[in-house]
């Protein structure tokens, strides 16, 4: 998956979770497979869902209430700054590098400075997959 096709999984589930109703949800007893609404919240009380396949269905759609989904939602936009941080950091230690392999003549020197360019066009083709 990409870094596009994250963008538009995160925008999708915010989009699907406008006008849910607020979580936490919860699974009903034993042998009853539906979801219930957080207690004491007027018309988003009560029953959620009746699920028709099976008790893990339950627990998964429970488990994933808008309260758990907005946590995974911020946390899936941090990462996606990051990555943008990294690759900005990427293009500023590639820039470096390429000043320092022209101003220095020592070959050992260079010889690092080159490892080093090497590496990170490496990681930054690895972190485009």
């Amino acid at each position: 998956m990409t870094t596009s096709d994250n963008i538009s999984a995160i925008e999708a589930i915010e989009k699907a979770m406008e006008g849910v109703t607020p979580g936490p949800w919860r699974e009903g007893t034993e042998g009853n497979q539906r979801v219930y609404g957080p207690d004491g919240m007027g018309e988003h009380s009560g029953l959620i869902a009746n699920i028709f396949k099976g008790r893990a269905n339950t627990r998964y759609i429970a488990a994933c209430n808008p309260v758990v989904m907005s946590a995974i939602l911020a946390e899936a936009r941090k990462v996606e700054e990051m990555e943008r941080e990294i690759a900005d950091l990427r293009d500023s230690l590639s820039d470096v590098l390429e000043l320092a392999e022209r101003q220095w003549a020592n070959p050992e020197e260079l010889s690092e400075i080159r490892r080093a360019r090497a590496l990170l066009s490496k990681e930054s083709a690895d972190a485009d997959r």
